[in-house]
């Protein structure tokens, strides 16, 4: 169970914390001068800020008028902290071994590609940032398009641009156009590795469970399969597979 003046202490350190950052001198100038357009690209706004479940850890994003997201992470207990361009939107992980964030485009090139009217199907792709918070392990996943974290476990998932893998011949390229199929990416903080799996239609990650549940096609796309992956295991289970297209329900 969390302690709750723990936790609420942690909250008023972290708040203290971010209140410091405002400079007074800065308040002082403002307040004196009408503000322009110059001066709101300047200002740097504080969001998305949350607190791990023991209060042990902190993170935030730090906003600027124009440019890039800062993500901060802190630990509260050594002071020790850590800042990656582009983050936004962290998750702690249940068991607070894991940061987990996705990295947005540098902020200068979607905005050169937007003014060529570039499609938005054809935009750069998020990145999804890991950070192992026990060893300070970096992973980095590129192509993302959806990702999970446990709320009660260690385990995360990941849905990113598919991979052709090594043995593919040329008719791979036919069959991934045929229907938004993904590849599928299992990261456990005890192994510190990544898995990935390929032609992956969706999948579950129970909250605390120890496992993660996936559909997955076969080359031709004519037959699905249930596969279920433990975090202690290194192979996949098949648990189901039948003809045409299985779908959660």
């Amino acid at each position: 169970m969390i302690n709750r003046t723990l936790f609420f202490s942690s909250s008023i350190r972290l708040l203290a914390m971010l209140m410091q950052m405002i400079s007074m001198d800065s308040i002082q100038v403002f307040a004196q001068k009408s503000l322009s357009h110059s001066d709101y690209a300047r200002w740097n706004n504080i969001s998305e800020w949350i607190i791990s479940a023991s209060g042990s850890y902190a993170s935030w994003v730090e906003e600027p008028g124009r440019g890039d997201n800062i993500l901060h992470i802190k630990n509260l207990n050594t002071g020790r902290e850590q800042l990656f361009k582009r983050g936004s939107k962290p998750i702690f992980s249940g068991d607070e071994t894991l940061l987990v964030a996705p990295l947005k485009p540098p902020f200068d090139t979607l905005r050169k590609l937007k003014i060529k009217k570039v499609k938005d199907k054809d935009l750069p792709q998020d990145s999804l940032l890991i950070l192992n918070l026990i060893n300070d392990q970096k992973i980095r996943i590129n192509g993302l398009k959806d990702f999970n974290v446990q709320k009660k476990g260690s385990l995360l998932a990941a849905l990113a641009k598919p991979l052709l893998p090594a043995d593919s011949v040329s008719s791979d390229q036919n069959f991934k156009t045929k229907s938004e199929l993904n590849d599928l990416l299992i990261y456990h903080s005890a192994s510190d590795s990544v898995i990935r799996f390929h032609y992956v239609a969706e999948f579950f990650l129970p909250d605390s469970l120890p496992y993660v549940l996936w559909i997955q096609k076969n080359k031709t796309q004519d037959s699905s399969t249930i596969m279920l992956f433990k975090k202690d295991s290194k192979i996949p289970t098949v648990l189901y597979t039948q003809k045409g297209t299985i779908t959660k329900p």
